[in-house]
């Protein structure tokens, strides 16, 4: 009996001792993201570089960057990471992953998914005139711009003249490619360069000074119809910046015959001119409309062309 109490406290002081002598272990500071990866499909992947703070998904060149997507992390030792591996989540917001350590520090980074497609270039810039040293182009004029990587329209893109007190002023894309735009030149004003927004990026191309001006030239609508008139009568016609007419002709091309008549009244979108005494009967298939010199333009006329549905003829 005395032997197997000897033993039993021999055995309970091992246990003590042992006990005694079992340090508790620190807890893990540590808030590192060890792998960061997402799969592109059931064979690729792309994997995440965390630099710092951040955590930065090169998305192959080419290929369309996901609304959302599905990472796969591993973290330190201990830590944990919200959100967690495996949550989805949108490339739309901005995003960021918060570790906590055992310790309950905790590190923040935040997800970074660089543009992967190329930058668009400016190569040229055309069909801006020059009149006496000076660069423009009339409103509503076509202008081109061209290079490469450039979006489609469909895609977003976007077009602004800069003012040389650096304001944007968005103009009208016609048409777009890869390889460039047209645009229209919708604002008036001095501009100096271009500001494109496309393929992610948005790009500014200097130019030197050009100013986009009102178009100076007189313009006519032809008629619907046959016109019968004799000396005397007056005829109306519409057009645009009618009002800076200073003469007007009627003529037959095919004869290459032009009498002048009188200019009674003029609008901004119409004019009025009679018929003066003694002008010689027949049918009239143009009429040509003179304006002034500008600062753009020198003094010339435009020509309206009628045929046999829409001519003028004057008779007794």
């Amino acid at each position: 009996m005395m032997k197997l109490f000897t033993r039993i406290n021999i055995f309970t002081v091992a246990i003590v001792v042992a006990v005694a002598c079992k340090k508790e272990q620190p807890l893990l500071p540590y808030t590192d993201i060890v792998n960061f990866t997402v799969a592109i499909d059931e064979s690729d992947i792309v994997k995440g570089a965390i630099d710092g703070d951040s955590i930065v998904l090169y998305w192959p060149v080419g290929q369309t960057i996901p609304e959302t997507i599905t990472p796969t992390i591993q973290v330190a030792d201990g830590a944990s990471i919200s959100p967690a591996s495996g949550e989805v989540i949108s490339l739309g917001e901005d995003v960021t992953y918060t570790v906590t350590a055992e310790t309950g520090y905790t590190k923040t980074y935040r997800l970074r998914v660089p543009n992967n497609r190329p930058k668009p270039y400016v190569r040229t810039f055309g069909g801006l005139q020059t009149y006496e040293g000076k660069q423009y182009i009339f409103q509503n004029f076509g202008l081109s711009i061209r290079g490469d990587y450039f979006d489609t329209l469909a895609e977003g893109a976007k077009v602004y003249f800069v003012d040389i007190a650096g304001n944007d002023h968005e103009v009208e894309i016609q048409h777009s490619t890869e390889l460039g735009y047209n645009v229209l030149a919708t604002v008036l004003g001095t501009f100096s360069g271009l500001r494109i927004v496309s393929s992610g990026y948005t790009i500014f191309y200097e130019t030197s000074p050009f100013e986009v001006a009102e178009n100076p030239f007189v313009t006519l609508v032809a008629p619907g119809s046959t016109i019968s008139a004799k000396a005397g009568d007056t005829i109306t016609l519409a057009g645009v910046k009618t009002d800076r007419a200073e003469k007007m002709e009627i003529g037959n091309y095919l004869t290459n015959t032009y009498q002048s008549v009188s200019i009674t009244s003029k609008t901004a979108t119409s004019i009025t001119f009679q018929i003066p005494e003694g002008f010689p009967v027949g049918e009239y298939n143009e009429l040509l409309v003179y304006y002034p010199a500008g600062p753009y333009n020198e003094a010339g006329h435009s020509s309206l062309y009628l045929n046999t549905s829409n001519s003028i003829t004057i008779t007794n």
